[in-house]
């Protein structure tokens, strides 16, 4: 019996020393060993039922790997998932991760979701929300960007400019976990996040459905490269041209302001998918949705370990001005079977942002 519980007890500082020094890349900060977050039993359930879904696919995807099979696809139906690796999913029940970013087009429920009133719990005073905080000023970074920085020069940057940044904020509150779901993250900083923040990140990806956000951005009557936050294949790097060549000043508005922005969907999706392929090992959530922010609401919650808010979360969907309607939804679809015809896609593109074709 003594060598038994000799032997758990072994085990069980093996895994915590483990959780607290191993599951580092090398060079990153090695913290205080892991305290357990104290969440209710529904969410631990709730957490470990997504952690089940989250292996069981990564199994499935790797036997589809080796035996590809024809299959269909509906983005929509899989609302919320997450996905991680064993090692992180271990961290994960112990507590929430250091970063907590989001990846969307904006108009995508970031706001919402980002928003420290959307959540209640005595939890809160160990996480420290923020939305699209770039610390130097959007004007710099909008500029930077423009020049089409190099990947070490976007490594240099985020590590010395923003991650440093978020790390004294972090300090200075004596907060556990940074949340910033923004899309500021568009202008230069996303594909080296990674790398520079290390295993202990977790990335939202929002998708809502092609239509709301069409409509949602069209409300501004502006050209996409006029945004804040966005991606313009007049000055920025991208992935995504038409199939007859690089994008021209002609090319580009000769589009409307709603095909602007479904290409601008694609793009961050293809942006995203580069950035999965380049760091398969990274931890994300997925937020599919059209009208409910609820599921997502939920998730979230839970892996902060708050509930939330009476109010269901703070909506704000204050970019749109009502409902879509039936006549802006026909005229917005149609577009969009105008904008593909245009882009014609090969294949392996289309493949490639098949997630937000919903």
């Amino acid at each position: 019996m003594l060598l038994a519980m000799l032997a758990l007890f072994s085990g069980l500082l093996t895994t915590h020393v483990t959780l607290a020094l191993n599951i580092h890349q090398p060079g990153a900060e090695i913290r205080a060993p892991p305290v357990k977050w104290p969440r209710t039993l529904q969410q631990e359930s709730l957490l470990r039922q997504y952690i089940s879904q989250s292996l069981d696919f990564a199994k499935s995807a790797s036997i589809t790997e080796q035996n590809p099979e024809p299959r269909t696809h509906n983005p929509e139906q899989s609302r919320t998932r997450l996905h991680l690796s064993q090692i992180a999913a271990d961290r994960l029940l112990f507590q929430p991760p250091r970063y907590i970013f989001g990846i969307s087009t904006g108009h995508a429920g970031s706001t919402s979701l980002s928003n420290a009133h959307s959540y209640s719990g005595s939890l809160k005073r160990n996480i420290t929300f923020r939305f699209e905080e770039y610390f130097l000023g959007f004007g710099k970074w909008w500029t930077w960007a423009g020049t089409k920085p190099s990947l070490e020069e976007q490594e240099r940057k985020v590590r010395h400019d923003y991650k440093r940044s978020i790390d004294n904020l972090l300090d200075s509150k004596q907060s556990q976990t940074y949340v910033d779901l923004g899309h500021h993250n568009l202008l230069g900083m996303l594909r080296t996040t990674p790398k520079v923040f290390g295993d202990d990140v977790l990335f939202i990806r929002f998708r809502r459905d092609r239509v709301h956000t069409a409509y949602s951005f069209s409300k501004y009557n502006r050209d996409l490269c006029g945004n804040a936050f966005r991606v313009c294949p007049l000055t920025d790097w991208h992935l995504l041209s038409p199939h007859s060549g690089n994008w021209t000043e002609d090319a580009w508005r000769s589009m409307t302001y709603e095909q602007q922005h479904l290409w601008f969907v694609d793009e961050v999706e293809a942006e995203f998918q580069q950035l999965l392929r380049e760091n398969p090992d990274v931890s994300y959530m997925e937020c599919n949705w059209s009208d409910d922010l609820g599921h997502c609401f939920e998730l979230v919650s839970s892996i902060l370990g708050l509930q939330v808010a009476e109010n269901g979360g703070v909506n704000m969907m204050h970019h749109t001005d009502g409902k879509v309607g039936k006549r802006n939804r026909d005229r917005i679809v149609q577009l969009d079977e105008d904008y593909r015809n245009v882009m014609a896609y090969t294949d392996v593109v289309s493949n490639s942002i098949r997630e937000v074709q919903f």
